[in-house]
């Protein structure tokens, strides 16, 4: 039998320890999945709408509205949840939030009609400049 260098040995030695190391983490990850997947269904089973009897005093309440608009101290617009036509074309249901300026930052919603039409996220840098 030939003798192996050192160099050999430590490298076999790294690469069980590396081994081992890939196997920790993927039982890891599977076991946060795993926990984030009965969370999801304890709170989605949680969240089911109760059924309401005829003699309940609850009832639902419904708000209507073409916008809502979230008003900073300032009286600028801090956010808003509406349906409105988007600068790359598209018009559907959009939630924004902006700067303290009151400059578009952030935009997510879902173009329902034009070329763009579909989910789309839309982010602004201090210049303007859609990133």
């Amino acid at each position: 039998m030939t003798e192996q260098s050192p160099y050999v040995e430590s490298l076999e030695k790294r690469i069980e320890g590396l081994e081992r190391q890939n196997r920790i983490m993927k039982w890891v990850a599977a076991l946060v999945a795993m926990l984030l997947f009965i969370g999801t269904i304890i709170s989605c089973r949680n969240s089911r709408p109760q059924t309401q009897t005829e003699n309940s005093s609850s009832s639902a309440k419904i708000i209507q509205a073409e916008r809502f608009v979230l008003l900073n101290s300032d009286g600028k617009i801090s956010a808003e949840l509406s349906s409105k036509e988007r600068p790359l074309g598209g018009r559907g249901p959009c939630l924004t939030i902006n700067d303290a300026e009151g400059n578009e930052r952030l935009a997510i919603g879902v173009g329902l009609t034009g070329p763009f039409a579909g989910p789309f996220l839309e982010m602004s840098g201090t210049n303007g400049q859609n990133k």
